[in-house]
This record gives structure tokens, sequence and C-alpha cells, in this order.
């Protein structure tokens, strides 16, 4: 039962990657906006360019995603009980979930102050928190469902320096939120002189689902923005720290559809319907985040910004889960299992430039685009639907529109296209327990080889008022 769990965890959070990060006015940008970010997202990308807001200000947006994610699992040749050779295809799945909305809010205010700038703000990265497959499609040994909410609140300053000189910091509170449904095979040793559910066959299927948070996470994030007044150019640069998150949480095991559940059959192994843990702690470490920009501005209205972002996923050399203590109830015996265990993540360091910029038609209109490439932060051996990451580009557009002085409306636009993965050296295996010994099989069922597609939508909407500016 212990690798059922393991199993289970490994894949119970969403794998290495960020799209272009936050905003409604930077996703227009292509992401491309450390040195050139002008709002409230400066939270997030740069604190440093909270110097130029002046007086009080506030930015909401709201930015829906949406992946559209596919698996089309490999034909496998095996042999029928009269020896004969059977192939098996597969039909593909699709990602079902609906469009999830992603919001930002923030507001600043300078105090009177002339060289500092004060902020709050509440905002999450840009990532479709939400998969949902076929219960009974191929995939279902490696994900059903997942949710995965990452989202940061807290204050940020930013100091005007000199004339050129700008640095911020920001405090930040985390939270993390990770939810996931998969089956594992259950099976019986024919010598047991049981009836034998095949692997693939529904009846022999263990339905696991996590549920884990951590409410709260410290950390911060720092930034530099180099601009000689009346210039043409700005230099920005990030940082944020590796943070290391440690999710309380519950796992449940179903068995009330396997066919070894009846229990009022004393001939039966298993009889008990589920079976949770609700005292385990997941520990995900997230990366390394460095980010620089660029901006020019070869005319008065146009301002054109290259940026390249670091992410140190490679940190993430394994997943912890401790407190694990689990029961299942039997015909023959209860079986527990209390232990800490470490595995593998396999994550690598990710790196995507961008490229954008703003053109200001009028003083109520503007126009911005951009584009972007990032390498996986997945290799393709540990590629899998809970998983899914592959190297991929794509743009933004947007328009802005001052409505009067002090408030301006913000729409924008974008796709992601990922790489089509044809994985044939695949290591995600489902996991197969012997229902007698609970042992697992030394050399599960590879079911991560196929084809993965996918792309993604995003389009938002965001308000800024500037009062007194």
């Amino acid at each position: 039962m212990l690798s059922l769990i393991l199993t289970l965890v490994s894949t119970g959070y969403a794998s290495g990657y960020y799209y272009p990060d936050l905003g409604v006015t930077s996703l227009s940008r292509g992401g491309a906006n450390v040195a050139g970010v002008n709002d409230l997202t400066a939270l997030w990308y740069n604190p440093a360019a909270l110097t130029r807001i002046r007086a009080l200000q506030i930015d909401l947006d709201v930015t829906g995603v949406h992946q559209a994610a596919s698996f089309l699992r490999a034909s496998e040749t095996g042999v029928d009980a009269e020896g004969q050779s059977v192939v098996t295809n597969y039909e593909k799945v699709e990602n079902t979930a609906p469009v999830f909305p992603v919001p930002a809010v923030g507001i600043a205010h300078n105090f009177g102050l002339d060289d500092f700038t004060f902020a709050l703000g509440f905002y999450t990265p840009l990532a479709p928190p939400i998969h949902t497959f076929d219960e009974a499609g191929a995939q279902r040994y490696n994900l059903v469902s997942n949710q995965m909410i990452q989202a940061s609140y807290g204050p940020a300053v930013g100091w005007s320096v000199n004339d050129w000189l700008s640095v911020g910091l920001g405090v930040t509170g985390s939270i993390l939120s990770v939810k996931q449904d998969m089956d594992v095979h259950m099976f019986i040793p024919e010598l047991a002189g049981f009836e034998i559910a095949q692997f693939g066959d529904p009846a022999g299927d263990v339905g696991f689902a996590i549920e884990a948070k951590d409410n709260f996470l410290l950390s911060a994030n720092a930034g530099v923005l180099i601009e000689p007044k009346d210039s043409f150019w700005a230099l920005g640069f990030s940082i944020r720290p590796p943070v290391q998150y440690e999710a309380q949480g519950t796992i449940v095991a179903d068995f009330s559809n396997h066919y070894l559940y009846a229990p009022n059959d004393p001939a039966k192994k298993i009889i008990m319907d589920e079976s949770a843990d609700s005292d385990m702690t997941l520990t995900v470490n997230m990366p390394l985040i460095i980010k620089s920009g660029l901006l020019v501005r070869p005319a008065e209205n146009l301002e054109i910004e290259a940026s390249f972002v670091w992410e140190g996923w490679s940190s993430n050399e394994a997943l912890v889960v401790e407190g694990v203590e689990f029961l299942v109830d039997t015909s023959i015996q209860p079986v527990e299992v209390v232990t800490d265990v470490e595995l593998p993540a396999g994550f690598q360091d990710a790196w995507s430039v961008r490229l954008g910029g703003t053109y200001t038609l009028n003083d109520t209109l503007s126009l911005s685009g951009g584009g972007l490439y990032e390498v996986s932060a997945v290799p393709s051996s540990s590629l899998g639907l809970g998983q899914i990451d592959m190297d991929k580009f794509g743009y933004g557009l947007g328009v802005s529109w001052a409505l009067s002085k002090q408030v301006e409306l913000n729409a924008s636009f974008g796709q992601l296209f990922f790489q089509t993965a044809e994985v044939s050296d695949s290591e995600v295996e489902a996991v197969m327990v012997n229902a007698i010994s609970g042992e697992v099989t030394e050399d599960g069922a590879i079911v991560g080889n196929g084809v993965y597609t996918s792309d993604v939508l995003l389009g938002g909407l965001g308000l800024s008022w500037a009062f007194g500016q």
C-alpha cells in the first residue's frame, strides 16, 4: 500500500513551469515586462518599478486561462490466454476542464514622499490550475483530474535612490493548494484461486485522491531599475529566492469499485470501502527565479523590451512525504504503514526569452504586442498528463484605452503552442499491487509512452484607477 501512496504523491504537484507570468498588460507584451512595467504587476516582475507610480493607484486584473491538452497512448502488443499476439489500441483523451479565472489586485501610494512608493497586492502566476480527463481513459493510471493553485500576497516598497537608480523589495505570504485523482491497479495472484482482473480492466482499479494545503509561506523578491533621467533606455533586474512548501493534507483510497471489495463476503479480501491518511505532509521546492529586461524607446510613442527569465527547477530534486500512516482492513488482517519517504522529481532548469512593446497612438489609445519562447522543465521520460510541459512559443496582443484622465481599461489576448511530444522512452509506470502481500511489482506497466499535444488560450481585462496623476 505504501507504493500506492508514493506514486500518487509523485504526480500530485503540477509540473515546473509558469506561463507569461501574470497581468493583462504583461500578457499583451508576451511577458516582456521587467524593465518597462508601470503598473502594480511590478509586485511580481520588478518591485523597483513601483517608483513609476507617484500617487494613489488601484489596479484590478482578471485573466482567463484554458489549456487544451491531449494524450494518445501508444499501442501495445501482448499475448492472450491462448498464446495469440494481441495489439491494444487506445483512444485519445482530452482535457475537459473549463476556463479558469486568475485574478490580480493591487493598490499603491507614495503618501506624499518624493522618493518612495508603497504597494500591497494579491496575485498568482498564470498557469492552468485544473485538468480533467476521462475517468475510464487510458491515462487514468497517471491522472484523472488535478487542481493546483498557488497565490501570493503582501506589501512592497520602491525607492528612487537618485535620478537614474531605483531599488525595490517585496515581502510575500504564499498559498499552495493541491488536489489530484488517479487510479492504481490492485491484482491478486493466480495461486490464490480468485478470478483475476487483468491490467487495464477497471474492475481491478482503486481510485486514489490527495488534497494538501500550505496556507502560509513567507518569501520575498527584490528588484533594480536603472533608468537615467530623460533617457531612451531602461534596464531592469529582479530575483525571487527559492522557497519550500510543506502542504498538510489527506490521501484517500477508494476500494468500493474493486472486484475484491465485498464487506459481507469473508472469501473476499477487502472489507472496507475506503482508507484514509488524514495527517500527511507533502514538501515541494519552488525555484529561484531571475528576470532581466532591456527597454529602449526609439521614438517618443514607442517602447520595445527584450527580457530573459531563468527558473532553477532542478533544485526540486525530490518530493518529500512525511507522516504517512495508512490502515487497510482486510479479511485476513489489518495492514498498517507508518513511514516517511523521499521521491525523485526529475525537473530541470528552464529559461525563456521574450520580446514585446507598446505603441501609443494618441492620448487615449495604445497597442501592445509581443512573443516568447520557453524551454520545458520536464524531461520526456517523466512527461505525463500530471506534469505536461514541452518547449513552447507564444504571443500576446493588447489594447489600452484611457476612459478618462484617471481610469484606463486594458484588454489582452494570447496563445501558447507546445511542441508535440512523441514519447517512447517513458519511465512513467502504473502502480500494480499484489492484494495478498501488499507488495508492488518491481516492473509496473509503462503508461507514459505516446503522443502529447497542448496549447493554451489566455484572455484578460484590467482596470486601473490613478487618482491625482
